[in-house]
């Protein structure tokens, strides 16, 4: 469920204003890293005992918000400009 909203995230952030695409490149690079990053932890976490998961879960769910809340911000930002109710 995480990498499709990556997906939707960096095909639609160019809709939001004042939005470059090389702060687009740089999030989606820079998130994906850490989502990465989070996933080792938490399997490395895991294998050591199942409670040791619990902070690679909680920045790799980070991640996943931010992943998230900004896919849904950038596909309204494009339907509000698609049907004509935002002039940018």
């Amino acid at each position: 469920m995480s990498l499709p909203l990556l997906r939707v995230c960096s095909l639609y952030a160019g809709s939001l204003p004042h939005v470059t695409d090389n702060m687009v490149d740089i999030s989606v690079i820079e998130s994906a890293i850490a989502y990465a990053a989070a996933n080792h932890m938490f399997a490395k976490g895991y294998i050591d005992s199942a409670n040791g998961c619990i902070k690679g879960f909680k920045h790799r769910m980070q991640a996943f918000k931010f992943w998230l809340f900004s896919s849904a911000t950038c596909v309204m930002c494009s339907a509000l400009q698609q049907f004509g109710g935002l002039k940018i």
